[in-house]
């Protein structure tokens, strides 16, 4: 299957989004740029003019942008998910979903900006596999995409797999019919539908930026929410079904899980010699705190909104009539672009 685009929601400075760009250049094909925070759209369309060959376009959402019918989700009212949400990356992973089904796209690629040294062999060989897969991901292993907890258990000598993320996501547009919540693990939400009906699958390997998980102390208490939240809908899933997930009994006996689950871990990050497992252990006191004045019946609430949601997502996407290309979409949805040498004039109305 033919990739039509790669999404980058991007909010680190523009030096950043080179990979990105460069790898869309290689494989030939258009790069959209959705910046925010510390991504200048000026600077990142600074950058894409040093790439040969490259098509890039860059849209600027460091303003509030209102698209039109635009569903309202009842998950933006939990204060306790909101705490761990990457600003407004499900916003523009969304919004990546909702372009690619304006400009008629059959396949993109969600690449987050701190993924890098990335192989074009590789990732064509993971994006053909949606010939197959509706959602296909490559796996960020070296140096790995965990959670602040998941490092630390990783560090007390546990365990700790790498699962796919949105990092780099490949999706059949028009079969990707789940949403990403503003919460930490909003990728998660979005793939349990997918792996609930299983149509997910893992190709190849990718490297993310390193970086300290135990800089910022307050951390791992604003991912603790999403963290419990992702974790136990995947053990939902092990059960055969999402449904259970609903339960306040579920998430109660979940619960008890995740605090021997982190006592463990802590004991051990305390019994370690290693100088990174002593930096861990205020991150995990912090989780268990958070986790400590979570109820079970918040949890149920939510999944209970996340699945109002969806139904209102769908109904969303299944309304969008197809422009046919990227510079009559981004016209439709109103999207500020931010001008370049390669960005495509709008087709007449």
């Amino acid at each position: 299957m033919q990739l039509d685009a790669i999404v980058v929601p991007t909010g680190r400075d523009a030096a950043h989004v080179r990979c990105a760009v460069a790898l869309g250049a290689d494989i030939g094909v258009p790069t959209v740029l959705m910046c925010s925070a510390d991504s200048v759209p000026r600077d990142a369309a600074a950058v894409a003019e040093t790439v040969p060959r490259a098509d890039c376009t860059v849209v600027d959402l460091r303003k509030p942008v209102e698209i039109e019918d635009w569903p309202d989700l009842l998950t933006a009212e939990f204060s306790e998910a909101m705490m761990g949400s990457h600003k407004d990356l499900a916003f523009k992973r969304n919004l990546g979903l909702v372009l690619g089904r304006t400009a008629g796209w059959t396949a993109i690629l969600f690449l987050d900006d701190d993924i890098v040294d990335l192989v074009p062999d590789r990732v064509l060989r993971a994006t053909g596999s949606l010939e197959h897969h509706p959602v296909v991901g490559m796996r960020a292993t070296q140096f790995p995409d965990n959670s602040v907890v998941c490092h630390a258990r990783r560090l007390a000598g546990g365990r700790q797999g790498v699962f796919i993320s949105g990092s780099a996501l490949a999706v059949q547009v028009g079969l990707a019919d789940a949403l990403f919540p503003e919460t930490y693990n909003e990728d998660w939400l979005f793939l349990a539908p997918h792996l609930a009906r299983r149509e997910v699958v893992a190709v190849g390997t990718v490297r993310q930026r390193p970086f300290n998980p135990f800089r910022m102390r307050h951390r791992a208490a604003s991912e603790e929410f999403g963290d419990v939240l992702g974790e136990g809908l995947i053990g939902s899933l092990h059960r055969g079904t999402l449904s259970a997930a609903l339960s306040p009994a579920y998430w109660r006996s979940f619960l008890d899980l995740r605090a021997r689950f982190l006592a463990q871990t802590l004991e051990r990050c305390r019994a370690s010699n290693d100088p990174r497992a002593a930096a861990a252990i205020p991150a995990l006191a912090a989780a268990e705190q958070v986790r400590a004045r979570i109820p079970p019946d918040v949890l149920s609430d939510y999944v209970a909104a996340w699945n109002t949601d969806l139904r209102a997502w769908r109904r969303y996407l299944s309304e969008i009539v197809p422009t046919g290309d990227l510079p009559s979409a981004l016209k439709r949805l109103g999207l500020p672009v931010w001008p370049t040498s390669h960005t495509p004039a709008p087709s007449p109305c």
